[in-house]
Parts: structure tokens; sequence; C-alpha cells
């Protein structure tokens, strides 16, 4: 048994059951923990006929995580990997299999989830970086299309890679401007107010617009 601390609340959670899911989906296999550290989202892939797509894709951005980690049922197979003073980001109710419940018959497992690579359960999956790119990393890509978890995948939304040059008008009426209305870019994108500054002096706003 362990305990962790949730919004001042203790939970005993039990590690035998934690452990026996991580048997069963034969953790130990080639794949070990890819749903967690997840794979590079990557811009210039081969599309189904055969053509690179986003052929002009360079370069390689990262992020450091160092510290912070989510693979509870290694961590406790596997305890000297770690190191003692990092941090694990847990989802509650998903530290056993769905429709679990304790010993009093309340659910346990109500946000468990299956890894978007493998599509297997184990513990705490929802803090799994490959489920994290899945959920919440289509948004703001520098491409409409990519490779996402080895599956190719239109995104959700566009990061403003380009900026205008600034523009400035008068205010006139302050309480007329809206500043997160939509500005054009240039014929075939809007563009998106990312910063504004106000010169009382002159009553001239300048904007700042990426699309």
């Amino acid at each position: 048994m362990f305990v962790i601390k949730n919004k001042g609340i203790f939970i005993t959670i039990s590690t035998a059951l934690i452990i026996a899911s991580a048997i069963l989906i034969g953790y130990f296999g080639l794949n070990f923990g890819i749903d967690f550290t997840g794979v590079d989202i990557s811009y210039d892939f081969s599309g189904t006929s055969g053509t690179i797509i986003n052929s002009c894709a360079t370069g390689k951005k990262s992020y450091t995580t160092d510290k912070f980690y989510s693979e509870v049922s290694s961590i406790i197979l596997n305890p000297t990997d770690y190191p003692i003073d990092g941090v694990v980001m847990i989802t509650p109710d998903s530290l056993a299999p769905p429709n679990s419940t304790d010993a009093a018959g309340v659910p346990i497992g109500n946000r468990s989830e299956n890894g978007a690579i493998t599509g297997d359960y184990d513990a705490n999956m929802p803090q799994g970086m490959s489920n994290l790119h899945a959920k919440f990393w289509t948004y703001r890509r520098p491409f409409n299309s990519g490779s996402m978890n080895f599956i190719p995948t239109v995104f959700s939304k566009l990061k403003p890679v380009k900026k205008l040059q600034s523009i400035a008008i008068p205010l006139e009426c302050f309480f007329l401007f809206f500043p997160r209305s939509a500005f054009i870019g240039n014929n075939f994108d809007n563009g998106q107010l990312i910063g504004a500054s106000f010169s009382p002096a002159s009553g001239f706003i300048t904007l700042q617009i990426e699309y």
C-alpha cells in the first residue's frame, strides 16, 4: 500500500492492484513505457501516395520534463530508477482498470484510459505523454497536418508564425474596441492579435498581429 495526498485528502492505494495490472498487459514487452514517454510529433512525413508532406519542415524542438513523472507502475516496480525528489503527476480515479471498485463497492477507475499508442491499459494513463498529445497537442501546430503517435493527423488549430508590420490606429472610442476580434492577415488567413500598446499622448493603439 502507499499513500498520496490530493487536495488535502490522504488516499490509500493498493500497489498489488497496480502491479497486477502492469503484469497483465505485458509490461516488459518491446514497447515498455512508450505510452508514457510518447514519440515525436513530426511534420515532414510520407502521405498515403508516398509523397513527402510538409517537406520544408526542419529542425526539432524539445521540452524537458526531468523530475516530473507519471508512470506509476514503473515507479513501484523499479523505484531505484527514479530520484527521491521527483514529482509524480496523478489523475484521480485512474490507478485501477476501468469499472474497478474498492472493498466498499465505490468505483475507483472512472478516469482510466488505454494508451494512445499501444491501446493497453496502465495505471495513470491519462498522464501518459501519448495521451496528452492526442488530447491537447493538436492545437497551435506550425503545420495543419503531421504524424502524431505514429498516426497521420490533421491538427485542429495552427500556431501563427508570420508577423505583420505593426498597425497603429487612433483609439477614438475605447469602449468600442474589441481586442479579441479577428484581423485579416492576408487574403486567405485570419490574423490573431498577439499584443497591443496604447499611447495616451498620441491617442493611437499599436497592434501586433500574427497569422
